[in-house]
């Protein structure tokens, strides 16, 4: 939504909870405007690689879940290599 504010797009989206999870985003023409979370997308960081190869307790796994989980969304822990 960030980019597409920047590049003069107003994206819309729209969640169907009853629907297969899917979400739709309508782009409408607008004024550009850059924000600091946009430009934040150039410096966040990702990585699938162990830090120290140590699991994480089932009690920070569970904080994790706690923590990003509200107002209709929820996280979903992938903690094991097939996943």
């Amino acid at each position: 939504m960030h980019a597409a504010l920047a590049t003069r797009r107003h994206a819309s989206p729209s969640f169907d909870p009853a629907g297969d999870g899917a979400i739709a985003v309508g782009l409408e023409t607008t004024k550009a405007r850059v924000s600091p979370l946009l430009q934040a997308i150039s410096e966040r960081q990702c990585t699938r690689s162990d830090y120290d190869a140590q699991a994480l307790a089932s009690a920070e796994l569970r904080q994790l879940e706690q923590t990003g989980s509200g107002d209709g969304a929820r996280v979903r822990l992938m903690n094991a290599r097939p996943a």
